[in-house]
């Protein structure tokens, strides 16, 4: 039986986490805490697997619905969701370490031993307080002249 809004906010905590589920896959599990977590249930060589979607209400029914459309068109592609969810993740840390905000406090950690403490202590507050909010998240690769004059400005 499909899942309603009206069912889903009805749903009680109960000792322990139980699943209702909504169709093709598409559950949500019920913790005793009376969080709701969405999860789809698939099949991926022959191995079940579960996903992870969202939190409802955070994610409401027709959100987890349409990402469950969404998830189901990958796998027929011979996506493995968790494994593309992995390297997403190794992707983004990736960014991450090579933006201008990591490029920056690893050189004050080099360097800081050369200065004086209160120097270093300055440098530091610049990077975090005044730079990294308006270019800190910028690939160094990717970081062109006007970026910098925003800053410098």
């Amino acid at each position: 039986m499909k899942l309603t809004e009206i069912k889903i906010k009805a749903l009680k905590p109960k000792d322990k986490e139980y699943k209702v589920f909504d169709g093709d896959g598409l559950f949500l599990l019920v913790h005793p805490n009376g969080s709701k977590y969405w999860r789809l249930k698939y099949r991926f060589n022959g191995k079940e697997n579960i996903f992870s979607i969202g939190i409802y209400p955070q994610t409401s029914l027709a959100e987890a619905r349409e990402e469950r459309f969404r998830l189901k068109k990958m796998i027929k592609e011979g996506i493995n969701l968790n494994q593309q969810k992995k390297a997403d993740k190794r992707i983004e840390l990736a960014k991450e370490a090579d933006s201008f905000k990591s490029v920056a406090l690893e050189w004050h950690s080099k360097n800081s031993k050369k200065w004086t403490e209160e120097h270093a202590k300055k440098l530091k507050g610049w990077i975090e307080k005044d730079i990294s909010p308006i270019i800190g998240s910028i690939q160094i690769s990717e970081l062109k002249s006007p970026d910098i004059l925003a800053v410098v400005i």
